[in-house]
């Protein structure tokens, strides 16, 4: 089909007893990937899925449900999180196209998306979301949940891995400074981009470069976020200088305290 805004195919599903997706099969690594879609939710309930297995809709479902954006008629969830902007809740309207990147990092068991105007305004965007199954997609589906019926528009596919800017590195600390006798702790926090801007989310793992320092300066990473770490002095610390170094993905980044 075809609009002013170019070609697009539609899903369309007539009876809510039945499950009328669109599918593509994936092989992609447990790593992070990142899909991109021109989408119009003309219905309530539309839905990107991404599967392990065939999504096909069943009491006895022969696959694992990965992680889902809904489109609930105002809002868009990624799995149960809503999308926001600034922390504000967000209304997206049907009958209009988006841009939607979804990134999912199965070796980190997290997703993220982002939704866009068609003139790339951010509208709405859900951060380090759990995967309901750590593993790598085998599909990319589009249509609508299995008590919905209704139609949705679809554009301009694209999946990749996303190559990190690593001018966008930035590794900080809530002091540089501790002290020994009071016990100080020290925030620490990662971020690493693309050149578009989207996170590089792969799970980070934190060192002490200086092994003399190593069993006194204890860095210890967010249970939730690894790209984020408490430091902390041990009994054994000494006065000095100690590295930490932050691994995301093979890049690496380090700061002094």
């Amino acid at each position: 089909m075809s609009d002013e805004g170019g070609k697009f195919f539609r899903v369309t599903k007539t009876a809510a007893s039945k499950s009328d997706m669109f599918a593509h099969s994936l092989n992609v690594t447990n790593g992070q990937a990142i899909y991109e879609q021109k989408v119009r939710f003309n219905s309530a309930n539309s839905v990107i899925t991404f599967t392990r297995g065939f999504p096909i809709w069943s009491s006895s479902s022969a696959y694992a449900d990965i992680i889902g954006l809904t489109f609930t008629g105002s809002a868009i969830n990624l799995g149960s999180t809503a999308l926001t902007k600034n922390d504000a809740p967000v209304s997206f309207r049907s009958g209009e196209w988006y841009k939607v990147v979804i990134s999912i990092d199965a070796t980190a068991g997290t997703a993220w998306a982002k939704v866009y105007s068609t003139d790339g305004e951010l509208l709405g965007e859900a951060s380090n979301v759990a995967l309901n199954s750590a593993q790598a997609p085998t599909y990319w589906a589009f249509g609508l949940a299995n008590s919905a019926t209704g139609t949705m528009d679809v554009a301009g596919l694209e999946a990749y891995y996303p190559t990190a800017d690593e001018s966008t590195y930035t590794l900080t600390a809530s002091q540089d400074t501790l002290s020994i006798p009071n016990g100080d702790t020290a925030d620490l926090a990662a971020a690493l981009k693309t050149a578009d801007g989207y996170d590089i989310t792969g799970v980070a793992t934190w060192t002490v470069l200086e092994e003399d320092m190593a069993e006194g300066v204890i860095v210890t990473p967010d249970a939730a976020d690894s790209h984020k770490a408490k430091v902390t002095l041990g009994n054994s610390a000494s006065a000095g200088e100690a590295t930490v170094q932050v691994n995301i993905g093979g890049y690496t980044k380090t700061i002094k305290l």
